[in-house]
């Protein structure tokens, strides 16, 4: 057992190394040789825990987005209000695209693409809980909870910086189009999500 938890440890202090080597030298630029050097341990025991440079920042990228995933569905399950829940939530899910630095560089594409589809495995249901709780207490209106939720994430990443390239004009619109969708399609009055906007826009000035 206690070999286990070292493994662990140690994994996680591979991760946590890597993160840093990412975000400061690039992906492209940063080696597995960085890595051991400043982690200081043996290749045999990285490629014990990873099979490559690849797989380390697959496994730094669900290990983030497991902990924004938590820190959501810890609102989710608090005595806030539905509208308290949404904008929190929305807040933290914000944070995806600086999950690491590395996932803004266009080379990386791929990683964007893994990054969108863990986080809408992981944070698809805590919107869906929160959804479900807005239409029991007569706030939301759908009969689709969980596709809507879905689909809504999938509609957020219009404005991914390492996806597409917007002016700031385009992309306040875009905000306001996405206000608008959520509006329509969680079945709630005009208005009611207009509050979030000023929340939106500050997310491009990062």
């Amino acid at each position: 057992m206690r070999v286990v938890k070292e493994a662990e440890v140690r994994k996680s202090e591979i991760l946590d190394i890597a993160e840093q080597l990412f975000n400061t030298k690039g992906y492209a630029d940063t080696s597995i040789s960085d890595i051991l050097e400043r982690s200081g341990i043996a290749r045999g025991t990285l490629y014990y825990h990873f099979a490559s440079k690849e797989d380390i920042l697959n496994a730094v990228v669900e290990r983030n987005l497991g902990s924004l995933a938590e820190e959501m569905q810890k609102i989710a399950d608090s005595d806030l209000s539905v509208f308290d829940k949404y904008y929190k939530i929305i807040g933290i899910q914000m944070n995806q695209g600086s999950v690491t630095e590395v996932l803004h560089n266009i080379e990386n594409a791929q990683f964007h693409q893994k990054s969108f589809s863990l986080g809408l495995a992981k944070f698809a249901p805590v919107y869906c809980q929160v959804i479900e709780e807005g239409i029991k207490r007569g706030v939301f209106h759908t009969g689709y909870p969980r596709e809507t939720a879905e689909l809504l994430l999938c509609a957020s990443r219009i404005t991914d910086p390492g996806i597409f390239t917007w002016t700031k004009e385009q992309l306040s619109e875009k905000n306001e189009a996405y206000i608008c969708l959520l509006e329509r399609a969680l079945g709630t009055e005009k208005g009611y999500f207009l509050p979030f906007l000023p929340l939106l826009n500050k997310q491009e000035q990062r």
